[in-house]
């Protein structure tokens, strides 16, 4: 199986710095508690695929939020089989999108593109860019080229639409980069 495509799926959806294991957070307001006590996280440009605020489930608390946390690192790091039990625990726990991309890409690195899909499919109904390009590199491991392309032709739709100035502009560029490679 060749992991570059998912390599390049994690080093695209990390920010800048030096190597996959590095992802950038936005310090000022990464993990916190809303109003009404239910766990966020705010990271800017995680290997999660997520920007954003997003919600966790309440009941895992800091528990929760730092075997996400651990898991997203050894999601960057590659380290696949690690991540598996961390990533099966939160699924059990929260239905938020971000640990269901987290568990797509770590099937495709264990070479399990079928269950990479099952994982990646709600994720990418956020229309993340991270989450549908990771879809596509599922179908493209499949043997889905067509389910691929249709994909790769809605993120170029997308940043058509918002002429490449909207907020997930580089996020759609980066994942129309990584489904290009993928379908060579």
């Amino acid at each position: 199986m060749r992991l570059g495509p998912i390599f390049t799926l994690c080093a695209a959806l990390s920010a800048p710095t030096t190597g996959i294991a590095q992802t950038y957070m936005d310090s000022s307001n990464a993990i916190g508690t809303n109003s009404l006590g239910v766990l966020t996280s705010s990271y800017a440009g995680p290997i999660n695929g997520f920007a954003g605020n997003h919600d966790f489930r309440p009941g895992g608390g800091n528990l929760l939020e730092r075997d996400f946390i651990k898991a997203r690192n050894f999601v960057a790091e590659g380290r696949y089989a690690e991540a598996e039990p961390v990533l099966n625990m939160l699924i059990g726990r929260t239905s938020a999108p971000q640990v269901r991309f987290l568990k797509g890409v770590t099937m495709l690195g264990l070479g399990d593109p079928a269950a990479a899909r099952r994982y990646l499919e709600p994720a990418s109904r956020t229309g993340h860019p991270g989450a549908l390009s990771g879809l596509a590199l599922a179908q493209i491991q499949l043997g889905n080229q067509d389910a691929a392309q249709k994909i790769l032709g809605s993120l170029r739709s997308r940043l058509e639409k918002c002429g490449g100035m909207c907020a997930d502009s580089k996020s759609l560029r980066q994942a129309i980069t990584v489904v290009e490679k993928g379908l060579v």
